[in-house]
């Protein structure tokens, strides 16, 4: 789609639209290593809110006292 000129080396390369854009999505993405760090915390989030969700089921599970209101039936 667009032909570029190298001046130094007197030659002409062609390039896409999807090599462009390749090519800037690819400069977008971060390093391994801090991918890596948001893969693990997305982890971590999620088991908290398990957590949570335990903890409310047992809290909602395990209230004391009675169930309901007795009453004598004649």
């Amino acid at each position: 789609m667009t032909e570029q000129t190298n001046t130094d080396a007197g030659n002409t390369s062609r390039t896409t639209l999807g090599e462009e854009f390749c090519n800037f999505v690819s400069g977008l993405m971060p390093p391994e290593n801090v991918r890596q760090h948001l893969r693990n915390s997305r982890i971590e989030v999620l088991k908290a809110m398990r957590a949570m969700i335990d903890y409310r089921i047992d809290r909602l599970s395990n209230r004391g006292g009675p169930k309901g209101t007795p009453f004598t039936v004649e």
